[in-house]
């Protein structure tokens, strides 16, 4: 039976070290893993006082679920970094599992998303992925009566929404990639099903199969929290993944379709998210002195920097920041926002720490001013309640800062998006930081924001905060 210990430690070491506590608690009870991920695995009834539900009963879930969303990213963040650490047929259990139960439509309580797009990072590749059935664990779920009926997870065209997935704008090159990692981001028909069927399934040779998992153990080895710094280790395996990513790139016996597969399933196999910032850096400023095209920037972005912003849970660091902001360049803007701010900021319940992140690659200037209407439509046409979540209003407030040039059209859109905010989230009442933004917008658009002045002054009426009158005031002067 799996210690309770187990869990208990690995829930201290995330409270109190974070990321890194958890590689060094991994590492001293590497004995206690397949406990460990069993019991994250276990069955366990959400209580439905802490999760809010009306009525008495909460939904069924996973031990997992059942820990603070803080620790349950660290411990989702630290099995991505170090996965080769794990025992993969307990992790493999856990992540199908968890993917499961998080997708069912029966479920009140929404898996935290954050911990849904990482997980998703930890699916098996076609190559490694097998038919064993998960009949002990389903026997176990089937035991609770209350379990709405579920089958094991098997690459599920159901959509989850996670940071984007449901955008429009999101690049063909993305879809595709999605889809070679083995879950999709659209619905599909039975013809069109049908016909990609027929399509001769994209693989790796054996050659650089075995040249990616050998760079893959050299990246996490220098990556780990206990490996002295290298600099020329760090530079070393930075060259090696570029030359292998940049020969399939290359190919010319192979279409440009078929290129940009490869491409995506060797992101996956060389596991980018697990190494360190600092071969992120050299690794990505390579890729671009080697001229690659947007697209295959775009993929490599959602690839390896998009899961390392979404898995912080304190301020990335300086060198991260700076990879980042390689794509500042304006060849590779719509990368940047396509693949990485839009999708962060339309992901439910991000904090502080991916706030942050977004405000620091604004104030470098990672965007520019001419293109902050497009980032700033684009990011709205996600939800109308995405500014109820003050790590989003901080970004925004950040935008309007710069004071970039934004059209009627997304000037609209914000002022709706502000209302159905108000009208759907209590908490963004009390807001001071949801204030100063619907302040700062009448302050710096207030010709464009005359025609909606009613519409305004509905959303400032209901606010309570110290800066709610401020804005008022405001609003009250455009009708005068």
């Amino acid at each position: 039976m799996a210690s309770k210990d187990a869990v208990h430690g690995a829930v201290v070491a995330a409270k109190t070290r974070g990321t890194e506590g958890l590689y060094v608690y991994l590492q001293d009870h590497r004995l206690e893993l397949p406990e460990l991920l069993t019991r994250l695995t276990a069955p366990a009834l959400l209580d439905a006082t802490t999760h809010g539900f009306a009525s008495g009963t909460g939904d069924v879930g996973l031990k997992i679920e059942v820990l603070s969303p803080r620790v349950q990213r660290e411990l989702w963040s630290a099995f991505v970094r170090w996965k080769t650490m794990l025992p993969p047929q307990e992790l493999r259990l856990l992540v199908e599992r968890f993917l499961t139960v998080a997708g069912s439509p029966d479920r009140m309580t929404e898996a935290d998303s954050v911990c849904v797009h990482l997980a998703q990072l930890l699916l098996p590749t076609e190559e490694e992925h097998d038919e064993e059935p998960l009949d002990a664990l389903d026997a176990q779920l089937g035991q609770l009566v209350w379990l709405p009926s579920m089958q094991p997870y098997r690459k599920s065209t159901k959509k989850i929404h996670i940071a984007g997935d449901d955008s429009d704008d999101l690049s063909q090159s993305r879809k595709r990639r999605r889809s070679g990692d083995g879950y999709s981001t659209e619905d599909e028909d039975p013809a069109a099903s049908s016909s990609q069927a027929r399509r001769p399934k994209i693989t790796l040779s054996p050659e650089l199969e075995q040249r990616a998992t050998t760079i893959a153990k050299q990246m996490e080895q220098v990556a780990a929290p206990d490996a002295v710094m290298n600099q020329s280790k760090v530079q070393q395996v930075s060259v090696q993944a570029s030359e292998l990513l940049q020969q399939v790139m290359n190919a010319v016996e192979t279409t440009a379709a078929e290129n940009e597969s490869m491409f995506a399933l060797l992101c996956t196999k060389l596991q980018l998210p697990s190494t360190s910032d600092e071969v992120l850096f050299h690794l990505t400023t390579a890729l671009m002195e080697g001229n690659w095209s947007a697209q295959y920037a775009q993929s490599f972005l959602q690839a390896a920097l998009l899961p390392r912003v979404l898995a912080a849970t304190s301020v990335i660091s300086r060198v991260l920041l700076q990879t980042v902001l390689l794509y500042a360049k304006p060849s590779y803007q719509t990368a940047l926002i396509d693949g990485l701010i839009v999708p962060v900021l339309s992901t439910s319940g991000i904090s502080s720490a991916q706030g942050e992140a977004l405000t620091r690659i604004l104030r470098e200037k990672g965007v520019a001013a001419e293109q902050l209407d497009t980032l700033v439509n684009q990011s709205l046409s996600q939800s109308t309640s995405i500014l109820a979540n003050e790590a989003v209003v901080l970004v925004f407030q950040s935008v309007l800062n710069l004071k970039p040039s934004l059209s009627a059209a997304t000037i609209e859109r914000l002022i709706t998006v502000l209302n159905g905010s108000v009208e759907n989230e209590a908490e963004i009442l009390k807001s001071a930081k949801f204030a100063t933004l619907l302040f700062t917008l009448v302050s710096k658009y207030g010709e464009q924001c005359a025609a909606h002045a009613d519409d305004l002054e509905a959303v400032a009426t209901k606010l309570t905060s110290v800066m709610a009158k401020a804005a008022l005031r405001a609003i009250q002067k455009l009708k005068s």
